[in-house]
């Protein structure tokens, strides 16, 4: 069935049913249509229910202040289900304990240019929660609130995010962006300002999965607890990423993986910037608390400007780190204490998120290694220039690759 409403139909249940189920084996695609005040007091789904083997097809639909008693404000994909989410919106809409404020996915979800603003949850993912698989891209989460994990997505199994926005959102837990909990979760090009989270991890926190986090931004996310921007205890690796103005209350403003239950995963950081992170107590920019140094493996990174102190105690260097003072105990070929790296602002210096630009004369640049270094930078500008004028293209340190000015002089030959 296709329903095409030409932006000019709305339907409105006002609280005494859902929208549409879709049965097992039909396809539901709907367009340009205005789904709102829907409930469901009995399954999940506020607006729409798929249920296993059903699928769900839209293209600018938009969803206002739809409820469900259990999962999936506005929509919920039962394990088998699917949907295809295209430029879709998720306003004010609300669930249950069970969680996905704006959706909840069990099945397979693949979304695009979608919107979600003001979505709550009593329980995780304020947002969107993710027990499926889940890939979103050019996606913005503004302003969500989980009574628990993840203001903006709670993931468990798999989920991809790239060139996602993340603003503002709020739990009451875990995960102020997102909260990955034993998934595989992966984010790219994408942006998360201003989150906060209660307990820990006012951007990202991934518990006890495997996080991949590649040319994104962190910047002005709090936490009550530890890790304002990142709090990691699985296994973690972030790549040409920018910590800045993130805070915690406690320990690890920027970036925290001091987690002794269980067996902590390794939190890798390659040509990654942490400036100006913030803790009240210890571990400015990153926190390790009692676990060992190799937890934490520092390549290519720069680390500046945090308070009380940049690290609360040493971390494993595998070359060639930059740090505006000397208590992350970086000593490995390469590495340079107690330097400036002068930076400029963080602002928008091309590509899909914010950076802190090196200055004319930086140490940090052609200072990196070629090893292991990535082929661009954060912006997606190419890796190594030569920055130097040596002859030689090396990395630069941190997630931005300086480009040297080149001046062209015009030479005016006179006609005899």
């Amino acid at each position: 069935m296709t329903i095409d409403g030409g932006g000019l139909v709305t339907l409105a249940t006002s609280g005494a049913s859902n929208h549409f189920n879709v049965q097992s084996g039909a396809h539901l695609t709907l367009s340009q249509i205005a789904l709102n005040k829907g409930a469901n007091l009995s399954a999940c789904g506020g607006s729409i229910h798929v249920l296993a083997n059903g699928q769900l097809t839209l293209t600018k639909v938009s969803f206002d202040g739809n409820t469900s008693s259990y999962s999936g404000g506005a929509v919920c994909i039962d394990a088998n289900g699917s949907a295809d989410i295209h430029a879709a919106s998720f306003t004010n809409n609300k669930s249950g304990f069970s969680g996905g404020g704006g959706v909840f996915n069990y099945g397979t979800l693949s979304m695009d240019h979608a919107n979600f603003t003001g979505n709550t949850t009593s329980g995780h993912g304020g947002g969107l929660q993710n027990y499926g698989t889940g890939t979103v891209s050019d996606t913005t989460f503004d302003h969500n609130t989980a009574d628990y994990n993840g203001g903006g997505i709670d993931t468990t199994v798999t989920l991809t995010v790239t060139r996602g926005v993340f603003t503002g959102n709020y739990a009451r837990r875990k995960g102020g962006g997102i909260n990955d909990y034993l998934g595989t979760l992966t984010v790219t090009e994408s942006s998360f300002n201003g989150n906060h989270a209660d307990e820990y991890g006012g951007g990202i926190v991934n518990d006890a999965g495997t996080a991949t986090i590649q040319t994104s931004e962190f910047s002005g996310n709090t936490s009550k607890g530890v890790g304002g921007g990142l709090r990691s205890n699985g296994a973690t690796t972030v790549t040409n990423s920018t910590f800045s103005a993130n805070h915690s209350d406690t320990n690890g403003g920027g970036i925290e993986n001091s987690n002794t239950v269980g067996t902590p995963g390794t939190l890798v950081l390659l040509n990654t910037t942490l400036a100006a992170n913030t803790a009240s107590t210890q571990g400015g920019n990153i926190y390790i608390g009692s676990v060992t140094p190799d937890h934490v493996k520092l390549k290519n990174t720069l680390v500046a400007s945090g308070s009380p102190n940049n690290c609360d105690k040493p971390v494993s260097s595998q070359g060639n780190n930059l740090e505006s003072a000397n208590t992350c105990g970086l000593n490995a070929a390469g590495d340079k204490n107690n330097t400036s790296p002068d930076l400029g602002p963080l602002q928008n210096n091309g590509g899909p998120t914010e950076t802190y630009a090196l200055l004319t004369g930086s140490p940090a640049i052609d200072a990196g290694t070629n090893s292991g270094c990535p082929a661009t930078d954060q912006r997606g500008f190419a890796r190594p220039i030569d920055g130097n004028w040596d002859g030689v293209a090396v990395c630069d340190i941190g997630a931005y690759e300086w480009i040297p000015l080149k001046l062209y002089i015009p030479i005016v030959v006179k006609p005899h």
